[in-house]
């Protein structure tokens, strides 16, 4: 039997702490972790529409037809904020990644951790409005996942643990859930 995958979308790089603290508790829970890091610039969505007869982004290989996404019961993001902005290269992969592959995202758990520097600021809900579009559902913590030192890496091992421990729930449970109404297809292009 595959081992149950928890896909990790690392948009904040320079926070290494984080990624290895989310990937240590996520294996100790058996998942295996499967790390996207957007080290490199991702060219935003140009609304071409292809995504949704196509089923993967043609824009970028890597990004469209990957089998990263193959097993994965959850998803993690690491997320940087600068002045009230969740990172564009983050949302800008978050968007092709629903966009085109919309459907496998179905019913999944998600989680965010927002790294600001500012103790006063506080994320916009954007990548919350692309995901809820996916039909996935968040996974919360006290904080909602705003992180402002090294010392809440205690908080983002938690949020890891409760997104692991959701996930295998999830989807243990999958076979039980009743049929949805119809398929998930993104059509309302967001420029």
């Amino acid at each position: 039997m595959e081992k149950m995958k928890i896909l990790l979308i690392n948009g904040c790089i320079e926070q290494n702490e984080l990624k290895d603290a989310v990937c240590e508790v996520l294996q100790q829970r058996g998942l295996d972790v499967m790390c996207v890091d957007l080290d490199h610039a991702v060219a935003g969505c140009i609304t071409c529409g292809k995504c949704i007869r196509k089923r993967y982004c043609v824009l970028d290989e890597e990004l469209g037809r990957n089998v990263l996404y193959e097993g994965v019961i959850g998803v993690m993001i690491l997320c940087r904020v600068q002045y009230e902005r969740p990172d564009r290269n983050l949302v800008s992969y978050l968007k092709r990644m629903m966009y085109s592959r919309c459907e496998r995202f179905d019913r999944m758990p998600y989680a965010i951790v927002y790294v600001s520097r500012n103790m006063q600021e506080k994320p916009s809900m954007e990548i919350d409005d692309l995901m809820a579009r996916g039909n996935m559902f968040k996974v919360q913590d006290q904080h909602n996942g705003v992180i402002h030192s090294k010392q809440d890496i205690l908080d983002v091992k938690k949020m890891a643990d409760r997104l692991g421990w959701i996930s295998q729930c999830t989807e243990n449970g999958r076979k039980d859930l009743p049929e949805c109404e119809g398929p998930v297809v993104m059509k309302d292009f967001v420029r």
